[in-house]
């Protein structure tokens, strides 16, 4: 692409099947110009310069192949926090936020509450609790070594206090246990993949996606260990896709869980399921 202005380039993003193609190119042209305040931008107080154009131009270009903003702005919000945010790790949604809160409002009757978030990404989810409950103990788990040291990397720009430890599934949480165990586990079918926006199919990890055949293989295998790795009391809150409710609650019960919660999303779909294991109990109910 030549140089382009605000209105062409909204226009190439609306041809390319971008969402809210004017204030993706604003946001871009502004993270060009070193990521100036987007209110700067509108109000014409400052002018991008030849290199800031031709810069603005790449990014474009790059948008228009349908890779995602977030990525080529490398932040993301999450929660109230800025994350550093790349092809490394899946990019935290908003409706995730809401997990949080969950947390949040569970753990904040113990003191020192023990927190593991499961396949940890970027980092939001535990981040985003440590910055909640400070007292909190938070370890967060991934598989991936290259999204470990992107939350590593965001734990330290943020200041915040989080253990990383690297393995499959529940396996590096060892004999601790915990008083909460949260996670946002790759949860799409097989199948539904190729269906999938260009942005999430082309260009997120795919490790942080496939959830197997019906989309709850990591989930089942995540519920089923979970009881060994949580305290007396301990709960457990997992996201889920929108058509799993039933059977993820079918896991919870097989482990031994009981109080087990379907909660709602901001658009109405039951997105996470809750489960507490009372007097310590450990594998399936008989």
């Amino acid at each position: 692409m030549t140089s382009l202005t605000l209105e062409e380039a909204a226009l190439a993003f609306e041809r390319a099947g971008v969402d809210r193609p004017r204030l993706q190119a604003e946001a871009l042209l502004a993270r060009a110009m070193g990521g100036i305040d987007r209110s700067r931008l509108l109000a014409g107080t400052v002018a991008p310069d030849a290199r800031q154009l031709h810069e603005f131009s790449n990014l474009c270009r790059r948008r228009v192949s349908r890779e995602p903003l977030e990525y080529l702005l490398g932040r993301v919000d999450f929660c109230g926090l800025s994350l550093a945010c790349d092809r490394r790790a899946l990019i935290p949604r908003p409706e995730t936020e809401d997990l949080v809160e969950l947390a949040a409002r569970r753990m904040k009757s113990h003191p020192t509450p023990s927190v593991a978030d499961v396949g940890t990404g970027t980092g939001a989810i535990a981040l985003a609790l440590k910055a909640r409950l400070p007292d909190a103990r938070l370890t967060a788990t991934d598989l991936s070594r290259d999204a470990l040291d992107l939350a590593s990397a965001n734990a330290r720009s943020l200041g915040l206090e989080v253990l990383f430890r690297q393995g499959r599934d529940l396996e590096p949480l060892g004999d601790a246990r915990f008083d909460a165990i949260l996670g946002n586990p790759p949860y799409i079918a097989d199948a539904e993949m190729p269906g999938l926006m260009p942005e999430v199919r082309d260009w997120e990890p795919h490790t942080a996606l496939r959830g197997g055949p019906d989309g709850t293989e990591i989930l089942s295998r995540w519920i089923a260990s979970a009881p060994r790795h949580l305290a007396p009391g301990g709960w457990m809150a997992v996201e889920i896709g929108y058509t799993q409710a039933a059977r993820v609650l079918a896991f919870f019960q097989s482990a031994g869980f009981s109080d087990i919660t379907t909660t709602m999303d901001f658009a109405g779909i039951g997105r996470f399921v809750s489960g507490s294991l009372h007097g310590g109990r450990r594998g399936t109910r008989g």
